[in-house]
């Protein structure tokens, strides 16, 4: 178990519980030190920000992973208004070992999909895209900006996060993680798709928001419906 120094929200479960869940799943890796931490408690953070906090909130996780996030909210929200989605099993089940331990079964529900196959009949107050739009290509982040908009309630928010520079390690065609994830682009050419996308649907887009900063300087979106 890596050595945590930073102060982070506490939660029901610790970090030494977290990390042997880590092990029992195969999944032991630097996602499960403190930037792990770091991570789900700046998601945390911004929600709080954007959305005023977290009870009463239906949650959407486009991305979850292991619940990075959903594991520092989970036990402040109603049964059923937790809501993952992401395409690889192994992190999915290392999920529901997260909701098992800390007794919020019924409040999550994780979908495996690759393509964005949200639920259709809850509204949801907030959602969540956390390094997502980093492993698409921009076809695939607008399908999933149109699977939103019927099930976003009016005035609900989705921040995301993205990356406008090319990284020195991406393939010659700019993406990353190629052979585990095929069709992945690591950055975005630029913003248009998402200022075109807000203008045609009359939402209000803010392009970089500053208030909270990301860990890793991804630049921070959000899209108000």
């Amino acid at each position: 178990m890596p050595n945590l120094t930073k102060s982070f929200h506490e939660i029901s479960l610790t970090k030494d519980e977290i990390w042997d869940l880590a092990v029992d799943s195969d999944l032991v890796c630097t996602y499960y030190d403190e930037f792990f931490y770091e991570l789900g408690n700046w998601q945390r953070d911004i929600m709080i920000d954007v959305v005023g906090g977290i009870a009463g909130k239906t949650v959407l996780d486009i991305g979850c992973g292991g619940l990075r996030f959903g594991t520092f909210i989970m036990e402040e929200l109603a049964n059923g208004h937790y809501y993952g989605v992401d395409p690889y099993h192994k992190f999915l089940d290392f999920g529901r070992k997260i909701s098992e331990k800390l007794n919020c079964v019924d409040k999550v529900t994780l979908i495996q999909s690759k393509n964005c196959d949200f639920p259709s009949d809850i509204k949801f107050d907030f959602a969540m895209s956390q390094s997502v739009f980093t492993h698409m290509s921009e076809g695939q982040i607008l399908d999933c900006l149109e699977k939103l908009l019927p099930i976003m309630k009016p005035g609900g928010k989705l921040v995301f996060t993205y990356i406008t520079t090319k990284l020195p390690h991406a393939h010659h065609d700019g993406r990353l993680y190629q052979e585990a994830m095929p069709v992945v682009c690591a950055y975005l050419a630029g913003t248009k798709i998402l200022q075109d996308f807000a203008t045609k649907h009359n939402l209000h887009l803010i392009e970089d928001y500053t208030e909270v900063p990301h860990p890793t300087n991804q630049k921070v979106g959000i899209l108000s419906f």
